[in-house]
């Protein structure tokens, strides 16, 4: 009876570091996605509504419910845009990948320091950037997704096996 629980323990085990790999997958998509969405945002903000930057960035921090640009904005008035983003980056972060972020980083340089129409295309270029970091990303959950699922449950299962 112990050996069963033991190997059922084992196949759950080795099931949920299979489902944990896969939704790193899935949450660096997403996340690719809704900053994406809301530099898309900023853009439109900033170019076509004519909104100051800690007034858009803030608005889309909390209407869209983009973590990133909340924190951004409650850390521009002390810390500069720069800064802000760059911390704000550092704690939401966590499923990107160092290259995903550098168009952010690049971003960051320009936002606040230029001409509405500089932070404008700075703002599309980050996008184009990022739009081909979240089709690799979408096309990694779809191709690696479920064979970290398979392997997971086909891991636990081997070494349950194993230990019978």
């Amino acid at each position: 009876m112990l050996r069963i629980i033991g190997c059922v323990m084992i196949v759950f085990a080795g099931s949920m570091l299979g489902f944990l790999k896969s939704d790193g997958l899935f949450r660096r998509a997403r996340l690719l996605g809704r900053i994406i969405t809301g530099l898309n945002l900023l853009k439109t903000d900033i170019g076509y509504g004519k909104k100051d930057l800690k007034t858009a960035i803030l608005s889309i921090g909390k209407n869209h419910d983009i973590e990133l640009f909340s924190k951004t904005a409650e850390e521009m008035s002390e810390k500069g845009v720069k800064e802000a983003l760059n911390n704000a980056l550092a704690v939401y972060s966590e499923p990107l990948k160092e290259g995903d972020k550098e168009p952010i980083f690049a971003l960051s340089e320009n936002l606040g320091m230029t001409d509405v129409a500089s932070q404008v295309s700075a703002i599309e270029t980050a996008i184009v950037s990022l739009d081909s970091a979240l089709k690799e990303a979408e096309e990694d959950y779809r191709r690696l997704g479920k064979m970290y699922r398979s392997v997971g449950v086909l891991g636990g299962l081997l070494v349950a096996i194993i230990f019978i």
